[in-house]
Order: C-alpha cells, then sequence, then structure tokens
C-alpha cells in the first residue's frame, strides 16, 4: 500500500511539472516545473527501490511519506480549510503499513518483532 501510495504521488508530482511549464510563465513556469519534474523522479526512484525491496529503500519510503504528510498537515493549517486534512490520510496509511513488522522483514531490517 505504502509503495502505491508513494508511486501515485511521484506521478502527480511529474503531471503537476508538466502542467506548470505548460502555464507560459516564462523562466518561472519552466524553473518550478524542472523542480517538480526532479522531485517527481526522485520520488519515483524511491518507489522503485521500494518495489525492488532493497535494503537502502526502506529509509527514505518513510522519509518521503513523513514529508509529505508534513506538507499537507502545513497547508492545512495555514489555510484553515478543514477538508485538507483529509489529505492526511494516505501518508498515515502508509506509515502505518511500513512500520508493520512484516513490511520491516520484507526490507531486512533487523530489530523486526
Amino acid at each position: 500500500m505504502a509503495l502505491a501510495i508513494t508511486a501515485l504521488t511521484a506521478a502527480l508530482l511529474v503531471a503537476l511539472a508538466v502542467f506548470v511549464m505548460a502555464q507560459g510563465h516564462g523562466r518561472f513556469s519552466l524553473g518550478v516545473g524542472a523542480a517538480l519534474l526532479g522531485y517527481g523522479a526522485l520520488v519515483a526512484a524511491i518507489a522503485w527501490l521500494g518495489w525492488k525491496r532493497h535494503p537502502l529503500g526502506y529509509g527514505p519510503l518513510v522519509g518521503v511519506t513523513l514529508l509529505h504528510g508534513c506538507v499537507v498537515a502545513s497547508t492545512a493549517w495555514g489555510s484553515q480549510a478543514w477538508w485538507l486534512w483529509f489529505g492526511l490520510l494516505p501518508a498515515l496509511v502508509a506509515i502505518v503499513c511500513l512500520l508493520a513488522p512484516v513490511v520491516r522483514e520484507e526490507f531486512g531490517r533487523t530489530g523486526a518483532r
């Protein structure tokens, strides 16, 4: 589940990058779009490492999930829009899935109980 959420996030970031670049605001749109594209590629690489069950993929999966949860919470808190808090649910589900003992064992984490 966490891998699917991370891969979906990567796809959404890449799509957002394309839309931002297409806005036509000159260098600004291209710069923001390029940054989003690079970050989307990084998130996709993290999802791929997780898919391959690479031991180095576990930490970045947890980290990027926590980061996205914090971004959603910060946006919801700052905008005073109560419905944005629902965007935190996928991050919470992903964190619970990633911290499950069976997932930790899949990634070869020692100390999994």
